[in-house]
């Protein structure tokens, strides 16, 4: 949930007498493919994710990070410069099944385009996978 104050009393009040906390999402837009190859199109991918997310939740922010994941097709330490795009959802957004159903195929599209061996969402803290087949 998102509150809007017009006085920095009203935005004080709200911040100590929330009416709901958010939840955080949170979805990684990799640099390489599982084989380490680059990404050419990181940002575009990461435009279209902040797009979604705004139509989605309202909002989002992205923001560049280092990462890492252990391949449990390898064994592997792989190593990624991810664009970490995420949001804050209320109760009622985070509970409505077509719009997970939108992030996920999102997601799902996201692993076979750029070659991965998993793609990260993190939803209130729990960490989510999507997996080829």
């Amino acid at each position: 949930m998102s509150d809007t104050y017009n006085t920095v009393d009203a935005f004080v009040a709200g911040v100590l007498n929330p009416a709901a906390p958010s939840i955080t999402v949170v979805l990684a837009i990799p640099s390489h493919t599982k084989d380490g190859s680059r990404i050419k199109d990181q940002d575009q991918r990461a435009d279209a994710a902040l797009e979604l997310f705004a139509r989605l939740f309202g909002g989002a922010t992205g923001f560049a990070a280092l990462g890492s994941y252990l391949s449990k097709e390898t064994g592997d330490v792989l190593r990624d410069a991810p664009i970490l795009i995420e949001s804050l959802a209320s109760h009622e957004e985070i509970n409505d099944r077509n719009r997970l159903r939108m992030l996920g195929e999102f997601a799902g599209r996201l692993l076979r385009e750029t070659d991965q061996e998993a793609v990260f969402i993190a939803v209130d803290n729990t960490r989510h996978y999507i997996v080829a087949r």
